[in-house]
């Protein structure tokens, strides 16, 4: 399995980020999925595009969240959102054995992204078994905050090892790839500008970098999925998965 996967962890990103960025993919025609973290309209266009995009679900299980007063409320808040949701990536990859048993029994989730292997090759799904149920793990190869945080970072996609063997599930948050960071600087001089959550795009313009970014590095990758691949979804990596079983 040689995949390359396009996600998405919203975040809570402010609805006219999220079209941006769902455009630069309408445009090209690609496969995404996107973890949301909240309702709102243009979260409800997404679905629209039933073609191209997958909707799953992005938790916050963190003591600050808002999303719910305990794991369980967190979880019915989201299925409310996304009731046909069939994977998640959980917020700052909080996880346990214990939630992964709820997301698979209670809530009938089959499919978990919440395993960060950085650029590790010969990535492939494994299934873990709770009562009756099953999880597919699929880790996810890259993210654009982990690449922030390494001593040299890079946002060339000839430096993310492409010619690796395994899956390759990239993971954006829309407010990076629309700010096209290359550090948090420009995210981190936003915040003290204004609530991200509720930003316009007048605050967030002086932000944006130019050249090369994270926004760069998905037009890059975009390209690179035209040439060779075509694009899937999580779902659709799980569905290839179960066949050459």
């Amino acid at each position: 399995m040689n995949d390359i996967v396009i996600t998405f962890d919203v975040d809570w990103a402010p609805d006219f980020v999220i079209r941006r960025v769902a455009n630069i993919l309408i445009e090209r025609g690609i496969k995404a999925t996107w973890f949301i973290t909240h309702d709102s309209p243009a979260i409800r266009e997404l679905s629209e595009y039933l073609d191209l995009f997958e909707i799953g679900i992005h938790p916050n299980f963190m003591p600050e969240t808002t999303q719910g007063k305990n794991y369980q409320e967190v979880m019915e808040h989201l299925m409310k959102i996304a009731p046909r949701a069939k994977s998640v990536r959980t917020h700052g990859l909080f996880q346990s054995s214990s939630i992964m048993k709820m997301m698979a029994v209670d809530f009938g989730l089959g499919i978990d992204v919440s395993i960060y292997l950085r650029e590790v090759p010969h990535i492939i799904p494994f299934e873990a078994y709770y009562d009756n149920k099953i999880l597919l793990r699929i880790p996810y190869f890259w993210t654009e905050d982990g690449e922030m945080y390494k001593p040299e970072p890079s946002f060339l996609l000839r430096d993310k090892g492409m010619s690796l063997q395994g899956l390759k599930i990239f993971a954006f948050h829309p407010i990076h790839v629309y700010l096209n960071s290359r550090n948090m600087n420009n995210y981190n001089s936003l915040k003290h500008r204004c609530d991200i959550r509720n930003c316009t795009e007048k605050e967030v313009e002086p932000c944006i970098n130019e050249g090369v970014g994270t926004k760069s590095l998905l037009q890059e990758l975009i390209r690179c999925i035209c040439r060779f691949k075509g694009s899937k979804t999580i779902s659709d990596i799980a569905i290839q998965w179960k066949n050459l079983k």
